[in-house]
């Protein structure tokens, strides 16, 4: 997992709710979003497949997801699984997110 937290502009929108929460960590098949305890309850069920859920990054890159699933509420934040819906754009825009942590890390690291 990727520490995105000083990335204010990486979101987990739920548009069937019309939320959206920020994104603190992210892997290529999982997330952790900052929230309430309540708004965790409310919107992220435990266990529970969330639909027309997708990861905004920036203003242009929609990781569209097939599945989102809430597996724990951590106080102020909840960890979620997820799968990227086919092998289109969202695929890709999830793989160079990751691609340029990664690289960012191991540059941190080597200093």
């Amino acid at each position: 997992r990727y520490n995105v937290s000083h990335f204010a502009n990486v979101q987990l929108v739920i548009s069937s709710r019309g939320r959206e929460f920020r994104v603190v960590d992210v892997s290529l098949s999982g997330c952790k979003v900052l929230t309430t305890p309540l708004e965790a309850q409310t919107y992220f069920p435990l266990n529970k497949e969330l639909g027309a859920v997708y990861i905004q990054v920036g203003s242009k890159a929609k990781v569209e997801l097939s599945a989102v699933i809430p597996r724990s509420h951590l106080g102020a934040s909840v960890g979620c699984e997820f799968s990227v819906k086919g092998d289109g754009p969202s695929q890709v825009y999830l793989s160079h997110l990751i691609k340029s942590l990664e690289k960012a890390e191991s540059e941190r690291l080597r200093t």
